[in-house]
């Protein structure tokens, strides 16, 4: 009599990504300043292992709505502000959408409950 054990293996190509630079540009899709240049690497995998590259390109890519475009050809989205995308002075109206920072984001503010005229006959 022969013991027959099945063995499953997996292989397979994966994708790497890694960020390239901290310089951060406009993203021609959703306006956020959320564009990182972006390494690609695409090796085969042998069981979750990876073993072989098979190849390395570089992209701008959006962390926000995942746009990419390769890094040779065109030339780069354009650059952010360092205080966001509005600059240091917040988006206008207070409105949200400017993908910058806003450094009174963690401030909390009193509440109040909004306050009515009293009517005539009742107390």
């Amino acid at each position: 009599m022969c013991d027959f054990i099945p063995l499953c293996f997996t292989c397979g190509c994966d994708h790497q990504l890694s960020q390239e630079g901290h310089e951060a540009f406009i993203c021609p899709r959703c306006h956020n300043g959320t564009v990182f240049p972006t390494k690609d690497r695409n090796c085969f995998t042998f069981c979750f292992v990876p073993l072989v590259p098979l190849g390395t390109k570089h992209l701008y890519r959006c962390t926000t709505c995942q746009w990419a475009a390769s890094a040779d050809g065109p030339p780069p989205p354009p650059a952010a502000q360092p205080g966001g995308f509005y600059g240091n002075q917040g988006p206008p109206g207070g409105a949200y959408g400017g993908g910058g920072y806003n450094p009174a984001y963690g401030q909390q503010q009193q509440m109040g409950y909004p306050t009515q005229p009293a009517q005539p006959g009742y107390h």
